[in-house]
């Protein structure tokens, strides 16, 4: 019997001392950081991001044991992209700071232009031991603005700030590939903010919806300030790609809208009050394939510099060819539009 209960001892000892540390010291319930808002903050001349977060009871009991050092595992991301880790050896110290280059190519990203996501986890290490437990993450935090588009033409990236900065992008593109060809609606969207932006005034969508294939709000405050109208048979085609004769005429008529008194599409054909100025404009190579409802707002465009053709004294209306319609030779972009609400702000407010 003795034998058998010094056997028994024997083995109750050997679990106990394999039984995982994490087991004894609690660790397993041990509390995840809450982070407070990340703060920017410059340091010789370089910004730094810094995130701070209070010290659970716990933590600081297991970190002042012989046993264990805790640290901190922090993680950032920025505008979505993959989870990256800063370090495993932040000392707990109540806060830990992130650089771009920690998460980028070396060079500084403008905050207004980037979203910096991080989480943290409490880690430690037993004393001499290749042993560490973690923490459940912490809820996420950000700073700074998500990037507005995905991707952009080099030559229109100056433009693209000042689009963000001017409240011209609307939501359905941001973040978005502007180099992609424009929908109807996204340009309704577009007009919609570049009415609003000249005017200081919201618009509102028309009590009555006219169409039967979309019920864009968006589309529905172009209809009612007479930007857009529909195609015939109560439609829209609101994922119909726009052509750059279209882009001048609607962004034409928020012009006329916000300083035209009484002007209406609808009475279009009879208003006399004002007329578009585009005298002395030289003719665009392809002017023959220009629509002529669409010729007076092309020039005046062309005359205030708001829209250009595309080289060679071309401008490139509308898709022609058949190959023309492949390639989208005359498709307007959504850069190019957001580009000429630019240009309209600057040169007709």
């Amino acid at each position: 019997m003795k034998k058998y209960l010094l056997s028994l001892a024997v083995c109750i000892l050997t679990l106990l001392i394999l039984i995982p540390f994490s087991a004894l010291a609690g660790e397993t319930t041990m509390e995840a950081p809450v982070l407070n808002s990340p703060t920017l903050k410059e340091a010789n001349k370089a910004y730094l991001i810094e995130v701070t977060y209070p010290i659970p009871d716990n933590i600081k009991s297991l970190n002042a044991s012989n046993r264990a050092a805790v640290h901190v595992q922090a993680e950032v991301r920025v505008n979505g992209g993959a989870w990256k880790q800063l370090s495993t050896n932040f000392n707990l110290d109540g806060n830990y700071k992130i650089t771009p280059k920690d998460v980028s190519t070396g060079a500084i990203i403008d905050i207004k232009a980037a979203q910096y996501e991080t989480r943290a986890r409490f880690a430690y290490n037993r004393t001499g031991e290749q042993f560490s437990a973690y923490s459940e993450f912490s809820p996420i935090v950000s700073i700074g603005t998500p990037a507005f588009y995905s991707d952009t033409s080099a030559w229109a990236k100056p433009d693209m700030d000042k689009a963000a900065n001017m409240g011209l992008i609307p939501d359905c593109l941001k973040g978005a590939d502007m180099t992609k060809s424009i929908t109807r609606a996204e340009f309704a969207a577009v007009a919609v903010k570049l009415y609003e932006s000249l005017s200081g005034q919201k618009a509102v969508p028309i009590a009555q919806n006219p169409f039967t294939d979309t019920t864009d709000a968006e589309v529905l405050k172009a209809y009612n300030l007479s930007i857009v109208s529909g195609v015939g048979g109560n439609k829209f085609e609101p994922n119909t790609l726009l052509d750059r004769e279209q882009a001048a005429a609607m962004l034409t008529r928020v012009y006329k809208k916000v300083n035209w008194e009484g002007w209406t599409l609808k009475d279009e054909a009879t208003y006399t009050k004002y007329k578009l100025d585009y005298a002395g404009v030289p003719a665009f190579s392809d002017d023959m394939n220009i629509s002529d409802w669409a010729k007076p707002s092309v020039y005046f465009m062309a005359k205030n510099n708001i829209i250009k053709g595309i080289g060679g004294n071309s401008f490139a209306p509308k898709n022609i060819t058949p190959a023309e319609v492949a390639t989208g030779y005359a498709n307007a972009t959504r850069e190019v539009a957001l580009v000429i609400a630019v240009h309209t702000v600057e040169n007709l407010k």
